[in-house]
């Protein structure tokens, strides 16, 4: 109705401004019948005039200009001349010389037609009346203006119109959307990627911390908003180490309000849990708050078991949207995901003291072998997050299974020789065999820095196999530097061999506090010696910091 409404005062508008000037208006009897196109001579720079027989001036240019007189500009009544056209005269001349000759020329037939003269200066009569080239012209020049006043309007009105009508099924769509589908828009919190946990309580912080000022952790006074935001902004890391007195609740509200912040200003990098005897349900809780920094360290006394990484690789599955899998000898690639930030993870396991042994990763009561299961089920669950990781630190953490290593870790053995994006592997104090090493070689190739330290059942075997390898996959051997610190035993002239061939793949070894014996220093001086074939040295960097090796 509107749209009508709109249309109908429009025309009506018009109709109203021709009545104005046609018949209201003080000049309305000069606007449209003094309106008219005059010729005139025209003369400019180079042109020049002529004087006729009769002493008469003549241009040799003819301007026809519109007049328009009584037309108020800038405040003042003028008579306004636009330029229409300029002809030379000589062309006006023989334009109406072939005229002249085009009505001489039908004279005769059409007389004969109508019977007479006199009928025929009738016609042309009549025809000079309605055709009079004056009035032609003045009417062709103001047609352009009348039908584009009155067209334009029209046409927008009608696209206006014709999208609000195709609009109107949307519009319906959408009101009975949100009236009666309005249930189904409810979040589950037990189902929420990491984006909508963020936004799912940023306007109603948790009651516990609705203060800058006020405690997040009831077991640690000094830690408040205010200090966690500073920490974040100055050094990018949350320090909760040392805190086995949080409860989930509390665990709960530090995850909504971090994920709540701006994430430009406060920066998540390095969150730090050791010593904080996460459970499962604690480490679930927390799984949205984990993803989100680059490294997290969850080592130290712990209750937490399989269930809680297996949580929390389903959490990082759910966000990125599937599994990341590979066909059969294909290699697994990093799964990048702007939602998941993790890269790092640490998980290190100091050594427990002489006659102490260390069941804290489960529940205390658990003992012996049933400690040491649950303890491989959670590497294994460990070997399925590392699609998603780019560095693995398992200092010490390897340590207590002791029955089988190498067959009951399987599963991280073959993830290993499966990928090629790790940046460091730690197993430092793992006890690590040669036997492990045999599983694995591959994949400790793939992996650009490794720490063996701590391990001293790695014999000259291992590291056999390791140059061995080395040499055999010298174009897709991505390892560049190699740990071997602290050597319980004394590499002997076997393995300072074996380190030796290496020398043309690694640009780094760090044996640093270990025992050399002289003829694996000798080994060593022979390797920097080569200089043609592949065996050519690239080790940019040996370090023998602290080992024993004699003066000679």
């Amino acid at each position: 109705v509107f749209i009508w409404i709109v249309t109908t005062m429009t025309i009506l508008s018009l109709i109203l401004k021709f009545f104005y000037y046609d018949v209201l208006h003080i000049w309305s009897n000069t606007i449209f019948t003094m309106t008219r196109i005059k010729s005139q001579p025209f003369e400019f720079g180079g042109s020049e005039t002529y004087d006729t027989e009769n002493g008469e001036t003549y241009s040799r240019f003819v301007e026809y200009v519109f007049i328009s007189p009584n037309s108020w500009f800038l405040g003042k009544l003028k008579t306004v001349k636009t330029t229409i056209m300029i002809l030379p005269k000589h062309l006006i001349k023989l334009i109406e010389g072939q005229g002249k000759q085009l009505g001489t020329g039908i004279l005769e037939p059409i007389d004969s037609a109508t019977g007479g003269i006199g009928a025929l200066e009738q016609w042309k009569s009549t025809a000079r009346n309605l055709l009079h080239w004056r009035k032609t012209i003045a009417l062709l020049c103001f047609l352009p203006l009348i039908m584009l006043g009155i067209f334009v309007p029209l046409v927008i009105i009608l696209v206006l119109v014709t999208a609000l009508v195709l609009s109107l099924p949307l519009m319906i769509l959408l009101l009975l959307y949100n009236v009666f589908a309005n249930c189904n828009n409810v979040i589950d919190k037990t189902m929420v990627d990491n984006d909508e946990f963020i936004d799912r309580d940023i306007e109603d912080l948790p009651p516990e911390i609705d203060s800058i000022e006020n405690l997040i952790f009831s077991c640690d006074p000094s830690l408040t908003l205010r200090k966690v935001q500073a920490d974040l902004s100055a050094t990018e890391t949350l320090n909760l180490s040392s805190k086995p007195d949080m409860s989930t609740e509390e665990l709960e509200n530090i995850a909504v309000l971090l994920l709540s912040l701006n994430p430009r200003r406060y920066r998540m990098r390095v969150l730090n849990l050791d010593d904080s005897r996460l459970t499962d349900e604690k480490l679930k809780t927390l799984a949205p708050l984990i993803v989100r920094f680059h490294t997290v360290s969850i080592g130290g006394k712990q209750d937490f078991g399989e269930e809680g990484l297996e949580q929390l690789r389903l959490f990082m599955e759910h966000v990125y949207g599937s599994q990341p899998v590979a066909m059969d000898d294909e290699i697994v690639p990093l799964v990048k995901c702007e939602k998941i930030l993790l890269r790092r993870l640490e998980i290190k396991q100091s050594k427990a003291k002489k006659g102490v042994t260390d069941l804290t990763w489960v529940n205390e009561e658990v003992k012996g072998f049933e400690h040491e299961d649950e303890k491989t089920l959670m590497v294994n669950e460990l070997a399925n997050m590392i699609p998603y990781l780019t560095s693995l630190i398992l200092d010490g953490f390897l340590r207590e299974i002791r029955k089988n290593k190498e067959n009951q870790l399987w599963q991280l053995w073959e993830k290993l020789n499966f990928v090629d994006h790790l940046e460091i592997l730690s197993l430092r104090d793992c006890d690590i065999t040669d036997r492990i090493i045999q599983k694995c070689l591959i994949g400790l190739s793939n992996v650009r820095n490794i720490d063996l330290s701590g391990n001293p059942d790695i014999s000259y075997i291992g590291w056999k196999g390791l140059a061995e390898t080395f040499e055999i996959r010298r174009g897709n051997c991505r390892i560049v530097q190699l740990a071997y610190q602290n050597s319980k035993h004394t590499i002997d002239e076997n393995s300072g061999e074996q380190f030796a061939k290496m020398f043309c793949k690694l640009q780094k070894l760090d044996l640093r506090g270990s025992q050399i014996s002289d003829e694996a220093v000798e080994k060593f001086l022979e390797a920097f010696g080569h200089k043609e074939g592949n065996n050519v040295s690239i080790l940019e960097k040996l370090d023998l910091s602290g080992c024993n090796v004699s003066q000679a």
